[in-house]
């Protein structure tokens, strides 16, 4: 009974006004809460509960968020994140970078992308660069074939565990 008449008085109570705030006086949704939130339910945007394995994916501001296709092959991936080498320099000819990352293993995978506009005039295509994943560290080799000794080069790698 109790349980009820507060959900009632919920109900009237959002009705009534346009934004109520639980924690706070000065909402800014129509439901704003300070504080943790704890919920025995599903979570369900449009009254959808999603099924087992799928991402609950932003759909931008002003829209309901929707389950997304689930991630593939769960049972060998435990965990993922994104990185940045820092500035580095890549001398002509090979050398070797070595990232801590205490996650890594051998069987972990990355992929790696440049961050920011390369600078023109040198064909890229002569820079090689392989990762090598080892227990504690990644490792990623390069082999600058362009002529040009490189400097204040970065790049990001999404990890896969």
């Amino acid at each position: 009974m109790k349980t009820s008449i507060f959900t009632f008085f919920l109900f009237l109570v959002i009705s009534a006004f346009s934004q109520v705030g639980i924690g706070n006086t000065n909402p800014t949704e129509s439901l704003d809460v300070t504080g943790n939130i704890k919920f025995s339910g599903a979570i369900m945007p449009n009254n959808n509960p999603g099924t087992a394995g799928k991402i609950l994916t932003s759909n931008g501001p002003n829209t309901a968020p929707s389950w997304s296709t689930s991630m593939l092959n769960q049972s060998q991936t435990t965990a993922m994140g994104k990185f940045f080498s820092g500035l580095i320099n890549i001398p002509s000819g090979s050398s070797t970078l070595a990232l801590t990352d205490s996650n890594c293993i051998t069987t972990s995978t990355c992929i790696m992308t440049w961050i920011g506009p390369l600078p023109s005039g040198i064909n890229y295509g002569n820079l090689v660069t392989t990762i090598e994943a080892q227990n504690g560290q990644w490792k990623f080799h390069f082999t600058n074939n362009t002529g040009f000794n490189l400097s204040n080069f970065q790049f990001s790698f999404f990890a896969f565990y």
